[in-house]
């Protein structure tokens, strides 16, 4: 399954963000360039996550975009939920129903329980935990 870079993007801002939660607010501009992305294409997504109570914007000199919950309370599932809706469309099958839709209607109800299980397992704090330790990793010290 391929995500949209709504979702891949987007989980990308808000791991930035939670790697920073309680330090103030970030700008769009300093993720945009740490993390190779569009920052047009961060501003666009930030409109739905901030709708969504995920993140709050700060005027002013000192301003930026910061997390409103805790990263602890939010899953990479309830970001791809905002971002992308529904990630499955069901079709439902019946007794009546042809053999083959039941079978394939099985088969996108297990995998939409086995992602659905992944991408609630985890927080927004382990992965921006995972994304510190990687960062700390690469880094390379020469004399």
């Amino acid at each position: 399954m391929k995500l949209s870079t709504r979702s891949r993007y987007g989980l990308r801002l808000m791991i930035a963000l939670a790697s920073s939660y309680g330090d103030g607010p970030r700008l769009l501009k300093e993720i945009a360039d740490t993390e190779e992305l569009s920052e047009k294409y961060l501003g666009q997504l930030v409109i739905p996550l901030k709708s969504a109570g995920f993140i709050s914007a700060v005027r002013g000199a000192k301003g930026g975009y910061e997390l409103d919950r805790d990263p602890q309370q939010i899953s990479p599932l309830d970001i791809i939920n905002v971002l992308e809706g529904d990630l499955f469309t069901r079709e439902e099958s019946t007794p009546a129903s042809p053999g083959s839709l039941r079978a394939a209607s099985d088969l996108w109800e297990q995998l939409r329980k086995a992602m659905t299980s992944v991408l609630s397992s985890m927080t927004l704090a382990e992965l921006a935990e995972n994304a510190g330790e990687k960062n700390s990793d690469s880094l390379m010290y020469s004399i």
